[in-house]
């Protein structure tokens, strides 16, 4: 991914692929998007995302977004339960020599529902049905 584009388009594709990175759990990759000392939210056992909108604000070499998503979870410990969850990612950016990186998240939760989850295959058996 090249993250030393500039402008809206290359905070979006930041915010799109930390969705991406935590739906398909490789979540080892996530470090990348965020500055070093960036402060990042814990990790779902399985997740899908679906992003509808972000507002982005450049200012200079900072930058904020604010981007409003569902998500379908199903968390550690809890493998029985899912939850559908209307979230807002609240980001601070910093532009580093590097490109983009997410300098500070915070996760808001407008609304959720929580049911039971029928089935949640495991990676290995995901990875298997997908092809990857």
């Amino acid at each position: 991914m090249d993250v030393r584009r500039v402008g809206p388009s290359a905070i979006e594709e930041i915010i799109k692929r930390y969705f991406a990175l935590v739906d398909r759990r490789e979540l080892d990759l996530l470090d990348e998007l965020f500055e070093p000392d960036g402060k990042m939210p814990g990790k779902p056992l399985a997740a899908s995302h679906l992003m509808h909108h972000c507002i982005i604000e450049l200012q200079g070499e900072t930058a904020k977004s604010d981007a409003f998503a569902v998500s379908y979870l199903v968390l550690e410990g809890k493998s029985d339960r899912m939850l559908v969850r209307g979230l807002r990612h609240l980001d601070r950016f910093q532009r580093l020599p590097s490109g983009w990186r997410i300098q500070e998240r915070w996760h808001n939760l407008d609304w959720v529902f929580e049911g039971e989850a029928t089935h949640v295959l495991p990676q290995e058996a995901r990875k298997q049905l997908s092809g990857i």
